[in-house]
C-alpha cells in the first residue's frame, strides 16, 4: 500500500522572524568591521627607456632599464619613508639590496600632530578620533610587478597615548588608515619618479 508522501511543517512566523533577525545582525557585523578602511593599493606604470633615434618619452613618466625594477622602488621606499621620519623596524636593510616583491615593510611609530588629526575628523566625521589623546601611526607596504606597474599593498595602524603615557597602544577605533598613508603615497610617487630620472640613459 502507498502511502501519502510527509509533509514537513511550514516555518511558524517567529522563526522567520528570528532567521531575518540574525541575518540583519551579520549583515551590522561585516559592515562594522569594514568601517576602518587602514588598507590601500595604488599602482605606479612604468616604461622602458625609448629606443633608436625615432623613440620619445614623455618627461614626466617614470622609465625604468630592465633589470633595474627591483633596485629603483627599493631606493624609492626608503627615501620616501626617511623624508617623512619613518624608521624601518623590519626587514633588515642591506645597503645595494634591493627588498624583494611581496615583502612586508613594517615601519616604527611615528607621532602624529593635533593638526592632522582635525584634519582627519573634518574629512571623515563618521571616524573622528578623540581629541584627548596623543595619536601616532606605524606603516605597513609591499609590492609586486605586474607587468609595467608596480602594484603597492599598504595598512595604516593608528595608536595612542596618555599625554603622560610614553606607552603605545593600538587604537581600537574606526579611522581613516587612507588618510594617514596618502603623504607617503605622494612622496613614494615624486621618488620613484626622481629615482627613474637618475637612472636614465644619458
Amino acid at each position: 500500500m502507498s502511502h501519502p508522501p510527509s509533509k514537513r511543517p511550514l516555518p511558524r512566523v517567529e522563526s522567520l522572524a528570528k532567521l531575518g533577525f540574525a541575518a540583519l545582525a551579520v549583515a551590522v557585523l561585516v559592515l562594522s568591521s569594514c568601517a576602518s578602511t587602514q588598507v590601500e593599493t595604488f599602482t605606479v606604470e612604468f616604461q622602458r627607456p625609448a629606443m633608436g633615434a625615432g623613440g620619445t618619452q614623455t618627461a614626466d613618466v617614470v622609465i625604468i632599464r630592465p633589470g633595474m625594477e627591483l633596485l629603483t622602488v627599493t631606493t624609492a621606499i626608503l627615501n620616501a619613508l626617511g623624508q617623512l621620519s619613518f624608521g624601518i623596524e623590519d626587514p633588515e636593510i642591506v645597503p645595494g639590496e634591493a627588498i624583494p616583491e611581496r615583502h612586508n615593510v613594517r615601519t616604527d611609530i611615528v607621532p602624529i600632530g593635533q593638526e592632522s588629526i582635525r584634519a582627519h575628523n573634518d574629512q571623515s566625521q563618521a571616524m573622528v578620533l578623540p581629541a584627548d589623546a596623543l595619536y601616532g601611526v606605524r606603516l605597513e607596504l609591499s609590492y609586486k610587478i605586474v607587468r609595467s606597474e608596480f602594484y603597492f599593498v599598504t595598512r595604516s595602524v593608528l595608536y595612542m597615548r596618555g599625554s603622560g603615557s610614553p606607552t603605545w597602544r593600538e587604537y581600537k577605533g574606526s579611522y581613516d588608515g587612507r588618510f594617514f598613508f596618502a603623504p607617503v603615497r605622494d612622496v613614494l610617487i615624486k621618488r620613484l619618479k626622481d629615482e627613474s630620472d637618475a637612472r636614465r640613459d644619458p
